[in-house]
């Protein structure tokens, strides 16, 4: 399969699909969707790393489902303000989208470097023996990740 551009005329590039000599398929919004996939890719790494920072911070196994389960409800979000940013009247170049998409990447990877400060913070606590008058409390078995020897990781 090989593709090519094309001029439609309405400044929208399109692709062409040749299977057969002689005959083109036009694929509307080729190249907008080419250009998105590197923003949605980035997103989806991001999805995955939180996941698996997720279930590794988070214990015992009933609190980590949660969270994993809220993370992912989290991120199906933005399906849904994807269809309110992504407007026809932007198009072929929604910058409207795009920018909050961005912006929304920028916000989430500043937001993990404070997440990484906060808990390289709380392991460092825990080192010292900062923690440990939760092993006091009546319920100190059923601590999870809060136990003071629980390592979070970064």
């Amino acid at each position: 399969m090989r593709l090519r551009y094309v001029d439609s005329g309405d400044d929208e590039c399109r692709a062409v699909r040749r299977d057969v000599p002689g005959r083109d398929w036009c694929l509307p919004g080729f190249a907008h969707a080419h250009g998105k996939l590197h923003l949605r890719t980035e997103m989806l790494t991001l999805l995955i790393c939180y996941q698996g920072w997720a279930s590794n911070n988070l214990a015992p196994h009933y609190v980590r489902a949660v969270g994993i389960g809220m993370v992912i409800s989290i991120a199906n979000c933005s399906a849904f303000i994807g269809t309110f940013i992504y407007l026809q009247r932007d198009a072929p170049k929604y910058v409207l989208g795009h920018s909050v998409s961005l912006g929304a990447l920028v916000v989430t990877i500043v937001l993990a470097a404070i997440q990484c400060w906060y808990l390289g913070w709380e392991n460092r606590k825990r080192e010292r023996g900062e923690r440990d008058d939760r092993l006091l409390r009546a319920d100190a078995d059923r601590l999870g990740h809060q136990h003071p020897s629980f390592r979070f990781t970064l």
